[in-house]
């Protein structure tokens, strides 16, 4: 019954200060309420989503924290992130939360009224696809999420990299007559925009003749290419293909350029012929002489025009046709039989090989046997060389019979016109003396 009163005159108290409670509590989460991601989107469940959609492997995201009141002190905020999963559950490489451009595990900052920071999630999508996630904000050890999704597709308009002097069926093709090769390799951005791309460069073995493998090394600067190339718009790098080729032939294998994870093989050709022959082989002069002689010889000099010594086989006679120069122009008649040998100035036989001092000469006669025809001829002589292409010269006879031939037919002539003359001669005698006779006996 004593505490009646005193309850009576306390109960205002009581009301004031649950009231102050209550108003203290609202204020505490109408703070927490205010400070959010700019950006982020409301769904229909309540839950929000900040996206980002990239179209290149690595991101760069930058957040913005903001608090939206003008209430006072500054307010102790915590931000993390869990890891981003993406398609087969491939997580994100290197990704990173920083905060005043250092990575950390939460960004610890102090916001004051209508203040705010930005932070920045960092990192590498392996693939494309959306990778998702989850950022919250701490507030008075309350957690505020945020769902998260990066999209990673297909550019639009991606940075371009390509090979220079591709032929018109996109193959890199080269004629080399060395066996050392030495083939420069030119990669090149044709886009302008921004920032730098990162560019793999890969090499297959080259198959050539018989399955012959060669495998290039693939250098730039002089060096085995062993990281990606980073190209800035418009910018270009030069390397080179390096090797040994010693078989004649075509060689075709692939290199590839990898850009954003997308691989561009392009077809690599490699055809390996045989140096000129470095001899200079003079003209070889028309040759008049007779048929039937015991040979024909052909004066044959050969120049070389390097300093070093070289080695040549002995010349062939590729082709000899004879020919009809009758008409107005030579038609081939047959092919000539024939027989070839070789001499040196000196009468001395050439060896095999025959070798030629730098900045010096050989002379060659070259002996054919056998052509006992008469007429005009035309024929080949090749040359030949270890590892060069053969050369040809051309050369032509016109043969004509011995002078023994025409005096020995004018002689037969004489002879029979001179015999025919005497028989003639000798028949009218005794065709006179039997007419006399018969004249002679009817006169009796």
């Amino acid at each position: 019954m004593g505490h009646g009163p005193l309850r009576a005159r306390l109960s205002p108290y009581y009301v004031t200060l649950i009231m102050l409670l209550l108003w203290l509590i609202s204020i505490g989460r109408a703070a927490a309420g205010e400070i959010g991601i700019v950006g982020a989107t409301t769904g229909s469940d309540g839950v929000q989503t900040l996206t980002l959609v990239v179209e290149e492997p690595a991101f760069d995201w930058p957040i913005t924290v903001r608090r939206n009141d003008t209430g006072e002190p500054a307010t102790a905020v915590r931000i993390d992130v869990t890891p981003l999963i993406g398609p087969s559950a491939r997580p994100a490489d290197h990704q990173r939360l920083l905060a005043n451009g250092q990575p950390v595990d939460q960004a610890a900052l102090e916001l004051s009224s209508l203040g705010q920071v930005v932070i920045r999630l960092t990192g590498t999508l392996p693939v494309e696809g959306d990778f998702r996630g989850q950022l919250g904000v701490i507030v008075d050890s309350r957690r505020t999420p945020y769902d998260i999704m990066i999209t990673r597709r297909k550019p639009a308009n991606p940075p371009k990299a390509g090979i220079v002097g591709l032929s018109s069926d996109g193959r890199l093709a080269m004629t080399t007559d060395r066996a050392a090769i030495d083939w420069p390799i030119m990669i090149r951005r044709d886009d302008t925009l921004s920032g730098d791309i990162e560019v793999k460069v890969r090499v297959s073995p080259l198959a050539g003749p018989s399955g012959i493998l060669f495998e290039p090394k693939l250098l730039k600067d002089g060096k085995p290419v062993t990281e990606v190339l980073k190209l800035t718009p418009l910018g270009q790098e030069s390397l080179k293909l390096t090797g040994k080729v010693d078989v004649e032939g075509t060689y075709t294998g692939e290199i590839t350029l990898e850009t954003g994870g997308v691989p561009t093989p392009v077809t690599l050709a490699l055809t390996r012929t045989r140096p000129d022959f470095d001899l200079k082989v003079e003209p070889i002069s028309r040759l008049r002489d007779e048929a039937g002689a015991d040979n024909v010889s052909l004066q044959v000099r050969l120049q070389n025009t390097t300093s070093a010594e070289r080695e040549i086989n002995l010349p062939m006679v590729a082709r000899l046709d004879r020919v009809d120069a009758s008409g107005s122009a030579p038609v081939d008649i047959g092919v000539a039989s024939y027989r070839v040998s070789y001499v040196l100035p000196d009468g001395r036989t050439p060896p095999e090989p025959l070798r030629v001092n730098g900045d010096a000469g050989l002379d060659l006669q070259v002996m054919i046997r056998g052509l006992n025809g008469p007429g005009n001829y035309k024929g080949i002589i090749r040359f030949t060389a270890v590892d060069r292409k053969p050369v040809d010269a051309p050369f032509e006879l016109a043969l004509r019979l011995s002078w023994l031939w025409p005096a020995g037919a004018i002689a037969l002539g004489v002879i029979v016109s001179l015999r025919t003359k005497t028989e003639g001669e000798r028949s009218g005698f005794f065709s006179r003396s039997l007419v006399e006779k018969r004249v002679v006996h009817q006169l009796r």
